[in-house]
């Protein structure tokens, strides 16, 4: 459900592409790992997913916020002129949220490749999915201090 709602609320723009890629790729998994009777493919696969889906919201949000306070920052609102490095900031969370999106899919790519071959493969998407969602969960303090810097 998360990730049919991201898909769905997801402007079009590059958060939505990445996601409806990890989507193609993790429904190939399913149905490979549906063949080979892998069940921790499918329940890592899911997760993976459920972390990209809030990835891809996230960096939606960042990107809106960005443009918001670009466009304030040109025309020379005192506040955002005083906080420079707010862009520089999002721009970073921007860097990482999108590198973990690209993490997802070449993961997703890369199962695919080697489902047939599979042993292990759920342990790395494990790992992956752990470390995506370390650097989200770091990033959400940055979301929160960009809205509220945008109230």
């Amino acid at each position: 459900k998360r990730v049919v709602a991201a898909l769905v609320s997801l402007p079009v723009g590059t958060p939505r592409t990445l996601l409806a890629d990890s989507v193609r790729l993790g429904h190939l998994l399913w149905e490979r790992a549906a063949v080979t009777g892998d069940v921790d493919i499918v329940a890592d696969t899911a997760q993976l997913l459920a972390i990209a889906a809030d990835a891809a919201t996230d960096l939606a949000r960042v990107e809106e916020a960005r443009w918001v306070v670009a466009s304030q920052r040109a025309e020379g609102s005192a506040e955002y002129v005083t906080r420079a490095e707010t862009l520089e900031e999002m721009d970073a969370s921007r860097q990482r949220l999108h590198d973990q999106l690209l993490d997802v899919v070449r993961t997703m790519g890369g199962a695919n490749r080697r489902l047939p071959e599979a042993g292990g493969q759920g342990a790395e998407m494990v790992r992956l999915a752990d470390a995506i969602e370390t650097r989200r969960a770091a990033l959400s303090g940055a979301a929160i201090e960009i809205e509220r810097l945008l109230a």
